[in-house]
């Protein structure tokens, strides 16, 4: 009773000074008495009981009296603690804060902050320390203290609290200049100018999305123009713009969702949520909903659905120009002000400023922004407009690559002038010089992040220069230096393609791609057709695909189209037998030929160890070229193309293939144990004859095992639907697959 009576006393009495640590839990934890309770006393401030607790504090705080606090700093921005800024700016007076950085704590990456409000409202400024730019622990103790030191320090700030509602939703944007908060007053806001709009939820995403290359091509819906043109179509999938990595200007197109017969299996699922259907197909601007990695925004054409993951703007003629606005460091700015958390909704959106350039060159500058991205990100050939590898433009592989180095070092430039220019002329137009400059990191052009890196360097001596690039560059202290692996990786993989079918050499774009392609092979031509016996492609080339999209891939040469023999044939036929030797030994030296040793071995160990991994990273775990691998000997490999199998593929492979070689090593075994009996041989060559044989056992031993399992699978005859998706037919063929 006595615990009791003293209980009541604490919480009924009135405090001079109340301090404390609240408790963190959001509505959806709370149990059903707590959560009723504080639905009926504490309704506008309900989000999470720690902005319950700034309200029950106050109320037995003595009127003028203080209050303390150290809470999430995320009541100061989103739209759910709305109502309690009202409160605190209208009814208390926030006479000081620290707002930490993300990492402020050695233990835990949390957002906080620390404040003192005083119990009642008057006109005072309030002093207010912004803590982001200093990373750690160690620096938030140092930082502080320095700022109340110095009231000068560009960290440390002013602000009246009634100027936070001048800015939408009213966040507690303490550092913002009185010039950017007319900007928020006397502009519109961007949803009165256009709509932003957030998308489709699937309910299922494994059942109704697909990367692009994963299924039949011509099932495929490209450019429609709205839901009546799709329909009429009779395609099944379409593309779908889901968001994805920070990419500015183009780009991230790489799925496609089952809208056949305008939705009707998505519409038809409990769970799904079909939003603003009427804007599907649309031209648009977009980015992602979660933008932890900063946000970017890109131009979409018409053809797209759009989903949860990915919000987007629909403003009629103006797209481009509001797209210059958005990727200026300015707009980020403001995006910041009222929303610094890692989700940016289309509701956040909507309450920015819109504002306007009508400026002739600065809609040029954003037209050459996307087309440079656009051209970059069509280069790769997981781009479904991709059509022929720019690293094959020169007369040898080095060549080429020097070409390829030095066109995209020029358009790397020339999209980091065009941004600095954006931002030139967009401080100019809206009088921004007291606001930023236009400088703009190199890190945050987003082109080129697979194949380039940026390094920093010593400029201080005189260099000659071989473009007027690397002059830009040099005088900025970097230089971009590309990743010749990568590139390599991707010569390679599109000589596989070239190869296989999927593409020509003499033929943009792809060739084979759908499950029902037919080959057909003539001297110096190749016929595509499909189920019916109708022509679907005529590609005159004297670079003939694989009769059955099929490659061994082995120890050493043993079959005729053996994969690095194959390799050889492309590199010949693009650049010439006479430079065969220097493109091999580039390849080699790009790949890691740190021992000196032949090319060739090089080249093969990395299709026998290596390729294969290259390639599931490259597709995100969803291959569209399929090893059929024994083992972690590696003593088998074979690599076939998805869109070209067919029910008895494994088992041409177990016939022509791996049945084939088993019996070389065997007779290998044989003739190497024969020589045993020798009695010529010393004794160190006896000991490497008996090392041969029993790595051939280990071998051998791995292949009767993988036959077996291969026999199995092949009886069978398993066909595959590529609607299905890779994930569900990668299944299918089960144990004789390389793992994922």
């Amino acid at each position: 009773i006595e615990n009791l009576i003293k209980q009541n006393t604490i919480m009924t009495d009135k405090f001079d000074i109340t301090v404390t640590n609240p408790p963190y839990m959001g509505n959806s934890r709370m149990n059903g008495i707590l959560k009723e309770y504080i639905d009926k006393n504490y309704s506008d401030v309900k989000s999470d009981l720690f902005a319950v607790f700034f309200i029950k504090c106050s109320e037995i705080t003595k009127k003028k009296g203080y209050l303390a606090f150290m809470s999430p700093f995320v009541w100061m921005f989103i739209k759910s603690y709305e109502e309690l800024r009202k409160i605190f700016i209208e009814g208390k007076t926030i006479s000081s804060l620290v707002q930490l950085e993300y990492s402020g704590f050695e233990d835990a990456t949390v957002p906080i902050c620390t404040f003192v409000l005083q119990n009642s409202y008057t006109d005072k400024k309030g002093e207010y320390i912004k803590l982001s730019d200093f990373k750690g622990a160690k620096n938030q103790p140092i930082k502080t203290l320095e700022a109340v030191k110095n009231p000068n320090c560009n960290w440390r700030f002013q602000a009246k609290q009634k100027d936070f509602e001048k800015i939408p939703g009213s966040p507690i944007a303490y550092w913002v200049s009185d010039y950017t908060r007319e900007i928020f007053e006397k502009n519109q806001k961007l949803g009165e100018v256009g709509e932003a709009k957030a998308g489709l939820q699937t309910g299922d995403n494994n059942r109704f999305l697909r990367l692009w290359n994963e299924v039949s091509f011509t099932k495929i819906g490209y450019n429609m123009a709205n839901s009546q043109e799709a329909l009429e179509s009779k395609k099944k999938w379409f593309p779908c713009n889901k968001g994805g990595e920070v990419r500015k200007w183009y780009g991230n197109q790489e799925y496609l969702v089952n809208w056949e017969n305008d939705g009707y299996e998505i519409k038809d699922l409990k769970n799904a949520v079909v939003r603003n259907p009427n804007y599907y197909f649309r031209e648009c601007i977009s980015w992602g909903l979660i933008t932890s990695g900063g946000s970017s925004f890109r131009y979409f054409p018409k053809g797209f659905i759009f989903d949860i993951s990915a919000v987007t703007y629909f403003i009629e003629k103006k797209e481009k120009e509001i797209l210059g606005v958005l990727n200026s460091k300015y707009f980020l700015e403001l995006s910041q002000i009222i929303n610094p958390t890692i989700n940016f909704s289309n509701g956040v959106f909507a309450l920015l400023p819109a504002l306007f350039t009508q400026n002739e060159k600065f809609n040029k500058l954003v037209e050459q922004n996307i087309s440079i991205s656009k051209e970059e990100w069509d280069s790769r050939e997981t781009s479904w407009d991709f059509e022929r590898l720019s690293l094959i433009d020169g007369k040898d592989l080095k060549s080429a690559y020097e070409n390829y180095c030095s066109y995209w070092r020029d358009n790397f430039v020339q999209l980091h002038k065009n941004e600095e220019e954006l931002n030139r002329l967009f401080i100019e137009i809206y009088d921004l010089q007291d606001e930023m400059d236009e400088k703009v990191s190199f890190d945050d052009i987003t082109i080129l992040k697979k194949e380039a890196k940026i390094v920093e360097i010593d400029n201080s001596k005189a260099k000659e220069f071989s473009s007027e690039s690397e002059r830009y560059l040099y005088d900025r202290g970097v230089s971009l230096e590309f990743n010749k692996d990568e590139l390599v990786k991707q010569f390679l993989s599109y000589a596989i393609g070239c190869i296989m079918g999927r593409y020509s050499i003499d033929k943009p774009g792809l060739i084979m791609a759908n499950s029902d392609d037919v080959l057909e092979l003539s001297s110096n031509k190749f016929l595509v057709k499909d189920a019916n016996g109708d022509i679907r492609q005529e590609v005159k080339t004297e670079f003939l695909p694989d009769e059955f999209g099929i490659l061994p891939i082995t120890a050493e040469k043993d079959f005729s189209n053996d994969i690095v023999e194959k390799i050889k044939e492309f590199i010949k036929y693009v650049y010439g037998e006479e430079n065969l030797k220097d493109n091999l030994n580039f390849i080699a030296e790009a790949l890691g030929n740190k021992d000196n040793k032949p090319a060739e071995e090089i080249i093969r160990t990395y299709f026998i160890k290596d390729f294969y991994s290259d390639h599931l990273q490259r597709y995100q775990k969803r291959p569209i070229y399929w090893l059929m691998n024994s083992g972690k000997k590696n003593a088998f490999s074979c690599l076939f193309y998805m869109h070209r199998y067919e029910p008895l593929t494994v088992a041409r492979v177990r016939a022509d293939y791996l049945i084939p070689y088993q019996e070389m090593l065997e007779n290998k075994r044989k003739f190497i144990e024969r020589q045993l009996s020798d009695d010529d041989i010393s004794a160190k060559e006896k000991k490497n004859i008996e090392k041969q044989l029993k790595e051939l056992d280990t071998s051998l031993k791995e292949l009767r095992e993988y036959a077996n399992e291969v026999k199995h699978i092949a009886e069978q005859k398993i066909p595959l639907d590529l609607d299905d998706g890779v994930n569900v037919n990668y299944e299918k063929l089960g144990v004789i697959l390389k793992k994922r």
